[in-house]
């Protein structure tokens, strides 16, 4: 059995999307100087790997911490893709099954497609996953494909770290941080090899 951890570290300097607060580690206490060390942090609840809930883009929505976790724990497929708009075309050439989380493994600059969340809706996953900052489209406002899964109660999660990952079929688990109230939250993926 093998760990891949698929969480992008936070750090300063680190890619954000833009218009976001960035990270900020304020060291509080020392140990050299306190005995023992103490760090403040700021940032913003989508830097680095996160996971958006409902209320993200829903009015009434589930916050992060109402969610079912195990929406973010089974069976994921990662799926290596290459256009820049991932479409029901390109879609119905991986096997994704009907309670799978699918991780899309990107050259960074892809987004899922209208069709493409109509596709996955319609196979009825858990959730869904992508390795750049957003799973919309770039250039259009509204966060339609955002509001096509969340509506259906497919979480999204954001910024994973798939560069050194294969195609294939892994288990998956990702937990949020419990934030009361939040739309979303960083997280800590992992998937297992077998």
């Amino acid at each position: 059995m093998r760990i891949i951890d698929v969480s992008t570290t936070i750090e300063d300097g680190m890619r954000l999307y833009e218009g976001d607060p960035e990270f900020k580690l304020k060291k509080i206490k020392t140990v050299t100087a306190d005995g023992t060390e103490l760090s403040e942090i700021s940032m913003c609840a989508h830097a680095g790997t996160h996971v958006d809930a409902p209320a993200h883009y829903l009015k009434g929505g589930q916050t992060i911490d109402e969610i079912e976790l195990g929406k973010l724990s089974g069976t994921a497929i990662v799926c290596e893709v290459a256009d820049k708009a991932i479409d029901a075309a390109e879609l119905t050439e991986h096997e994704i099954l009907e309670g799978d989380i699918v991780l899309f493994k990107t050259d960074q600059n892809t987004y899922l497609s209208q069709s493409g969340a109509d596709y996955l809706v319609a196979k009825k996953i858990k959730a869904c996953g992508i390795d750049s900052l957003s799973i919309e489209d770039p250039y259009t406002k509204g966060g339609k494909t955002h509001k096509k899964l969340l509506s259906k109660g497919i979480l999204i999660i954001e910024g994973l770290n798939l560069k050194n990952v294969k195609s294939g079929r892994y288990s998956f688990q990702c937990l949020p941080l419990k934030i009361k109230g939040c739309e979303a939250a960083p997280a800590r993926c992992i998937l297992v090899e077998d």
